[in-house]
């Protein structure tokens, strides 16, 4: 406050003129002060001011220039006015709580105000009070004196209480990768989601993935070294894609899942196994793993070419097929020969060419007791030559070797070479001279696939709990049916393995009863083709209207789950008497209000908030339920059955103070 000092003011009169009133002053000055100073009256010369009589009969004076009251005389001082603000001090009444400290709300700020002139009922007439944004307060009085008092004496920071939102439910989705740790290349990927039930705006979850190699496209790979093999994040909705990446760096795992190669084997690249489970007719599991070993694939001179080799193991039978692939260099009439050798029992061996009009072929001759030199020492061998004749358009361009071989190791070895006669084919087949090989045959090819145990025994495991769920015959348990005012809910089991529920019910206005079926998507979202049904997607939960639903009828349902178990029928009975109006049964909550510019003429876009806000306040409305907002903010509920409530506007919006739309400009 501004301070007037009264003590060190010094005034110096010099009066010329002066009326009698004046004079009168003057006189009760020198009354009151006599007893230390002697009358003014005596001091003054007879004949120092000459009296006249004015014409309006009032008595003056003339004073000369000369005739000025030192300092040193007692004089009374002329009157000062005493500044508001010097003489009111404001009290500081009840703080009131506001949601954010730093940007006070144009209710909040009424609210202040409010509880400043309660504090101060003796606050001088035509004073005004301005709230600023961060709660302190200034009051300006009729004299434009001011006061203010601070923030922290008006206000303080409203707790925060528990959420008292509603739950809902959600799902997150996300993806897992692999990636190979030396190419940067993403070898599989695969998109997954998370439920989640919560009171939030935004959704989070703490997700932790494993590593799962249980994918054919990953048979050959394992994490790498520096890979852990679990990824734990925390998932939030509405969040990026990338931010929803679980990324596993693999590398190659050549020693469990490929197939090897052992010394002097001439193919240039493998496939990684495909292991694919199966299952017996009495419910064993069974797998196979099938892949291709690439050769070559453009002919030579004078070389015959393996251009590629498919093999497919069977664990039922033990048996491993191969299919070899050859182009033999050949013209005109020419002996193709082949020797083949394994240290599993060699079950057949049959050769197709690609008959019709590029050639055909004699019947095969066995020379496996010919001596081969330079093969492995495998347990089994077959060798056979076959004559190629030659007609118009050639000789088959490629001709295809099946051979089926039984157990394991699974090893493999096939040698060839063509010849116009058959005892060169058979001295070339014989041959241990690299010279020959590499001018008449292929060079050696020796091939061995290990069987992956770790991923099969796993694959047998999961087969045995899918077939012991197949093979449950519990029942799931019965849906849940409650009625409210001619409103049926139907809500499904948690049984994860539910699949479907059955909904018997009488519409309104038919006679026959239909059955409806609400279905789970593998993606675990809930449908129906019946529009009279309401379904929530995320739970199942299925709400018939009063309105499509005939009084006094009984409605059912049923669960099934994904083998076909049936739970038992749960019921209940729509009574067939008048209805309450759902309006007689909720009563709105009110919102927040909303601020707007013109209580009587609410834009489109302040109608919106309104109307969000008084959705938002009432979560529970039942289904199907609209909100409309009147032009001066008045809200109308109306429910499913048609009755409504109403919500006035003073408990809508609220005006936005004149001076939070304009801002003043400098003069």
């Amino acid at each position: 406050m501004r301070k007037f000092n009264w003590y060190n003011l010094k005034q110096r009169f010099s009066l010329r003129k002066y009326h009698f009133g004046v004079a009168s002053i003057l006189l009760g000055t020198a009354i009151i002060f006599g007893s230390a100073t002697t009358a003014q009256a005596t001091e003054l010369s007879p004949t120092t001011p000459t009296n006249a009589v004015a014409l309006d009969g009032s008595l003056q004076a003339d004073v000369t220039s000369s005739d000025v009251i030192p300092d040193s005389t007692p004089v009374l001082r002329e009157a000062v006015r005493a500044l508001v603000s010097d003489t009111f001090s404001p009290k500081v009444g009840e703080k009131v709580a506001v949601k954010d400290l730093a940007n006070i709300s144009s209710e909040e700020k009424v609210a202040i105000e409010q509880a400043i002139r309660l504090a101060n009922p003796d606050l001088p007439d035509k004073s005004t009070i301005l709230v600023a944004n961060d709660g302190s307060a200034t009051l300006t009085y009729e004299d434009s004196s001011t006061d203010t008092l601070s923030a922290s004496e008006l206000v303080y920071q409203e707790p925060v209480e528990a959420s008292s939102k509603p739950i809902r439910q959600t799902g997150i989705t996300y993806k897992v990768t692999y990636t190979d740790a030396e190419s940067g290349k993403q070898i599989f990927s695969q998109n997954k989601s998370e439920a989640i039930e919560t009171t939030e705006d935004i959704a989070s979850k703490e997700v932790t993935v494993t590593a799962d190699f249980n994918q054919p496209a990953l048979a050959k790979y394992k994490l790498a070294d520096d890979q852990e093999s679990s990824i734990t994040k925390e998932l939030r909705e509405k969040s990026s894609s990338k931010e929803r990446i679980f990324d596993f760096k693999v590398v190659e795992n050549t020693e469990i899942t490929s197939v090897r190669l052992p010394e002097g084997a001439s193919f240039r690249s493998v496939s990684a196994p495909i292991v694919t489970r199966y299952d017996e007719k009495d419910g064993k599991a069974q797998f196979t793993v099938e892949g291709v070993i690439d050769g070559g694939d453009a002919s030579e001179h004078n070389n015959n070419i393996i251009r590629s080799i498919n093999y497919s193991y069977d664990s039922m039978t033990n048996q491993t097929t191969w299919l070899v692939n050859i182009i033999p260099s050949v013209s005109g009439d020419s002996q193709l020969g082949y020797v083949v050798a394994s240290n599993s029992r060699i079950i057949s061996v049959e050769n197709t060419n690609e008959t019709g009009k590029y050639g055909k072929k004699s019947d095969p001759v066995d020379i496996s007791g010919l001596p081969f030199g330079g093969m492995p020492n495998y347990t089994y061998k077959k060798a056979e030559r076959i004559g190629y004749t030659h007609i118009t358009g050639g000789i088959p361009d490629s001709s295809v070797l099946k051979v089926v071989t039984e157990g394991e190791p699974n090893t493999f070895y096939i040698r060839t070479s063509t010849a116009l006669v058959p005892l060169t084919l058979e001295n070339n087949l014989k041959s241990e001279d690299p010279k020959v090989v590499k001018t008449r045959y292929d060079e050696t090819s020796r091939v061995q696939i290990p069987i992956p145990k770790e991923q099969i025994d796993k694959l047998i495991e999961d087969t045995k709990k899918e077939i012991e769920k197949e093979n449950d015959k519990t029942p799931p348990a019965p849906p849940t049916l409650t009625e409210q005012n001619g409103s049926v809910t139907v809500t499904p089991p948690k049984d994860e393995d539910t699949k479907t529920v059955e909904i018997t019910y009488t519409p309104e206005g038919q006679q026959p009863p239909i059955t409806s079926t609400v279905t789970k998507g593998d993606n675990g979202q809930w449908t129906t083709p019946d529009q009279n049904l309401t379904v929530d997607p995320n739970t199942g939960k299925v709400t018939i209207p009063a309105d499509k639903i005939k009084d006094g009828t009984v409605v059912t349902a049923v669960a099934k789950d994904k083998v076909g178990n049936v739970s038992p029928e749960a019921t209940v009975t729509v009574p067939d008497k008048p209805k309450t109006p759902q309006a007689d049964l909720i009563t709105p909550k009110d919102p927040e209000k909303t601020p707007v510019v013109d209580k009587t003429n609410l834009t489109e876009e302040e109608k919106g908030k309104v109307s969000e806000a008084v959705k938002k306040a009432n979560p529970d409305f039942p289904a199907s339920t609209t909100v409309e907002v009147g032009n001066d903010g008045t809200v109308t509920v109306t429910y499913p059955d048609k009755s409504k409530d109403t919500i006035t506007s003073d408990k809508t919006v609220t005006q936005i103070p004149m001076a939070d739309r304009i801002t003043p400009k400098d003069p």
